[in-house]
Formats: C-alpha cells, structure tokens, sequence
C-alpha cells in the first residue's frame, strides 16, 4: 500500500505553514495541527503503517489516496526566486507580428475563462507541454514579454494576473516554448498570485510582485 497525494492537489510552505492548491476546485487552504504534522511526515518519506486510521483520515478529508502501486510522495512547489523582469530588463521594442499574437492570445484566454473551468484549461497547457520544445532564449522570451507589456494598454494588467499569465502561456505554447507558469500565495493576510517565470526570470506577473509569494504549483 502507498499513500500519495489526491489527484488535483499540488502544495508548498509558507510562514512555516503548509498551503495546498486544490485546482479542481480554485481553492487554497491550510493544514493545521496533528494533521499537518501527520502530512509532513509523509512529504518527507516516512514509513506510517502504524498510523492507519490516520491516513485513512486524510484520505477521507480527500488530501490523500490510497494506491496499490509503489510511487514517491510528490514534492512541494519549488521554482527559482525570481531575480529579473524581462519586460523591463531593456528598452525592447516588439513585431508588430508579436504585438499582434499577443492580443489575440488574451481575448482567446478572456473567452476560454468563461467557458471552461481553470483545472481543464491547465490540463491543455500540460498537454502541449509534452511535445518536443523549440529552442528558448531570454531574447525570445524578452519580446513576448514586452509585447504584453504593451498590451496592458489595451487590457490592463491591475488583478489580471490569472488571464495575463495563461494568455502568455498560451502564446508560448503556440511557439513551443515552454517557460513556468507559477501559482504562489503570501499569508497574513492571505494573497494569492500567478505569473510565468523562465529560470530566474519572469515573463509576466511582475518580478517585484512575484517575490513577494511563496508557490504552491508549479506547471512545467
């Protein structure tokens, strides 16, 4: 018997707190307790036979599964702390071409958003994600970036971090590129964020901002 984590849910740590992302559901939450304590031993691989009712506890809270097959229990989020923001690391002027791909890019996303719930759209990018991905550089990365730079001011940026961030993933996609979309919260209060990074860079989301977040999901 192996327990592992409950299909849908992806976490990370916070504060010295465990924050879980239940993507089927757009809901974050916390584990306090005996039952953060019971979780984290199983993060870190810990044998817990003797702790059956327990697990069979979580399982019911629907944290974990119980499976048949052996596999590790996943790791938290982890992504590299942010360090640059493509969009303003140099003076760049973007194509017409990457302009124009861009806006198509955000009211594709717009419309998607409203018809389709979020767990189905990110099952799509990890879709596209599995094929071979064209060869990426800051400078390519850098002319995306700038070129929804410029699209905030047609749609502006402020609380759109969501759309922003999977139209910008969605025009990777469209070039086979294949940066990070992120998934991050701050406690106390509670704040959650999204943006799209590429190793220590951030395509969108705001490098200042997205420092400031702890993930909890990380699509590659």
């Amino acid at each position: 018997m192996t327990v592992t984590l409950r299909e849908g849910l992806s976490y990370g740590f916070c504060c010295g707190r465990v924050v879980f992302l239940d993507i089927s559901t757009d809901r974050y939450f916390c584990l306090a307790g005996e039952w953060r304590d019971l979780f984290l031993r199983l993060s870190r691989g810990e044998n817990l036979q003797e702790r059956q009712a327990e697990l069979g506890r979580l399982a019911d809270l629907g944290l974990v599964r119980i499976a048949s097959t052996a596999s590790p229990f996943p790791e938290p989020a982890t992504i590299a702390p942010p360090g640059l923001d493509l969009a303003d690391a140099a003076a760049t002027r973007p194509s017409l071409r990457d302009l124009a791909a861009a806006l198509a890019a955000e009211v594709v996303t717009i419309l998607e958003l409203r018809l389709r719930r979020i767990h189905l759209i990110l099952e799509r990018i990890e879709r596209r994600d599995a094929a071979a991905p064209a060869e990426a550089s800051d400078d390519r990365y850098r002319q995306i970036a700038c070129a929804f730079e410029r699209t905030s001011l047609i749609f502006p940026a402020a609380d759109r971090c969501l759309v922003r961030a999977f139209a910008l993933m969605r025009l990777c996609r469209w070039r086979g590129l294949r940066p990070k979309l992120v998934f991050g919260v701050r406690l106390d209060p509670f704040t959650a964020h999204c943006w799209v990074q590429s190793g220590h860079a951030v395509l969108v989301g705001g490098f200042e901002q997205a420092r400031q977040f702890a993930p909890v999901r990380v699509v590659e």
